[in-house]
């Protein structure tokens, strides 16, 4: 069978202050870091795309890392539930 990709998609910044948009986001499993994307500066975005997760249960979070201009935050945690 073949794997279906998730996609999760955090804004982190929006409206008037998108020019200082900047830095990484951190996509985490649990302890462990999927994935380091930098933000879309346009968009105020990140996004990461994945079909690597095993069957079971997955703590998703996305952790910004902070920048010159902005604090690092982090997201509430999205249960992802891979079933095959």
């Amino acid at each position: 069978m073949k794997a279906v990709p998730i996609r999760v998609v955090v804004v982190v910044l929006w409206g008037a202050v998108l020019a200082s948009a900047a830095g990484a986001v951190y996509f985490m499993d649990g302890a462990t870091k999927l994935a380091t994307v930098s933000v879309n500066a346009q968009q105020g975005t990140a996004t990461f795309s994945t079909s690597a997760l095993v069957v079971g249960s997955h703590n998703i979070k996305a952790v910004f890392a902070g920048s010159t201009y902005w604090k690092s935050s982090s997201s509430s945690v999205l249960v992802q539930s891979i079933t095959h």
